[in-house]
């Protein structure tokens, strides 16, 4: 019946936000993670209450690191704008209670709006352009130095996919 509605959906011009795992493959998010994906977990598109966006993730878990790649969509390139701020960010930390909080600061040179951000066991960039965010996390074990820019290159490729 899903299938139907997005079909439907396609049909009258409307945009169909794509699900995570459906722009990224096993083997590029080994690429990124940097050691065999022993498990891929899709979270199919969905309301997000939280912000308002459709939303979708895909999981690719390694044996110590794991890659997270998601896609909002929003009503607007507006209503993007105005939910995905540092402070939202800030307000997503999951790690341990005792760890520092995260560091998030603006991230020049992408999409409409970026923020990169960082915990001890960590890396995100987040990517606002038109009305959807894009997001890309690596985590699991202390950012590597190069996880920055690898993080850049991957949501500038999922928007291209998306």
């Amino acid at each position: 019946m899903v299938a139907m509605l997005s079909f439907a959906l396609a049909l009258l011009g409307t945009p169909v936000l794509p699900s995570a795992c459906s722009v990224m493959s096993r083997a590029e998010a080994q690429g990124y993670v940097g050691e065999a994906i022993s498990q891929v977990i899709p979270e199919e598109p969905a309301p997000d209450e939280a912000t308002g966006s459709i939303h979708t993730t895909c999981t690719y878990m390694g044996k110590a690191r794991a890659l997270v790649i998601s896609i909002d969509e929003f009503k607007s390139a507006d209503a993007a704008q105005k939910k995905m701020t540092a402070e939202y960010l800030k307000a997503q930390d999951t790690d341990d209670d005792e760890a520092p909080p995260p560091t998030i600061e603006p991230e020049n040179g992408l999409g409409d709006r970026a923020y990169y951000g960082q915990s001890p066991h960590a890396a995100m960039i987040l990517m606002v352009k038109g009305a959807r965010a894009y997001g890309a996390v690596l985590g699991g074990t202390v950012p590597k130095a190069t996880d920055r820019t690898a993080l850049r290159k991957l949501v500038l490729a999922i928007a291209g996919k998306a």
